[in-house]
């Protein structure tokens, strides 16, 4: 028998967060979820560690809100560090802004704290960016 890891939806894995997770709310327990596009293991880890990374958060909003200051602010703090120390920073940012990108083409209510962050800072921060990752401009 082999056994197939596949992302669990939201109805099948918040019970299961909840239960190892009493103390934390609702929304950062969807937040985690989505961080781990529906995997159990990395959505707890994510609950552990804490989600985002604040260099990430940080990234994201600069981007997001098309403000080089603030890009800047939170890139030159990193200018030293080893590339293992600024993958992570990237790789949650990437994350954190595709999270925001498919809730502002999704229209989310608010379930996700991805869902606030797009509202926060506006479909037409996103499209910039999505015209850039894929070559337009």
């Amino acid at each position: 028998m082999q056994l197939q890891l596949s992302p669990l939806s939201y109805e099948q894995a918040i019970p299961e967060l909840k239960r190892r997770f009493p103390d934390k709310s609702d929304l950062e327990l969807a937040d985690a979820l989505e961080q781990a596009e529906g995997y159990l293991g990395p959505a707890c880890e994510a609950l552990r560690d804490g989600l985002f990374l604040p260099q990430a958060l940080a990234l994201a909003n600069g981007f997001a809100a098309r403000d080089s200051l603030s890009v800047l602010q939170a890139l030159v703090p990193m200018e030293k560090n080893k590339r293992e120390q600024i993958l992570p920073v990237l790789e949650q940012t990437r994350r954190l802004l595709c999270m925001a990108l498919r809730a502002s083409r999704k229209h989310c209510p608010g379930r996700h704290g991805a869902g606030a962050f797009a509202r926060k800072n506006g479909r037409g921060a996103f499209a910039g960016g999505r015209d850039a990752a894929n070559g337009g401009g």
